[in-house]
């Protein structure tokens, strides 16, 4: 991966400038791993999708709708396929396992 100082200098300009708001928009609604993870996600989206920014337009509504596809991408993923159950968690009243409440008694 790229370090700041190895961006060119336009890159290093809208990084500096955008970035808390980006990632604040991502951060709100996912926890801090994954927004993480997202906000690199969007800014490697936002150099691929560079060619096609109109100069013409302003820059904030074309970069929040690359984060706002992105977020709606995340929320989608995890619709599809819920967050795997923790192994070191176990859930409460497992039968199964020995007879619950009731075998204590």
């Amino acid at each position: 991966m790229r370090t700041r100082a190895a961006m060119p200098r336009h890159s290093r300009y809208s990084y500096d400038r955008w970035r808390d708001r980006l990632f604040g928009y991502l951060a709100r609604a996912f926890d801090p791993t994954t927004a993480e993870e997202l906000f690199q996600t969007l800014w490697m989206r936002i150099h691929g999708a560079r060619g096609g920014y109109d100069r013409a337009r302003t820059v904030a509504p074309w970069l929040f709708a690359i984060a706002a596809n992105l977020r709606r991408q995340e929320w989608r993923r995890r619709s599809r396929r819920p967050e795997e159950p923790r192994p070191d968690v176990m859930p409460v009243g497992n039968h199964r396992l020995g007879g619950g409440l009731g075998a204590c008694r």
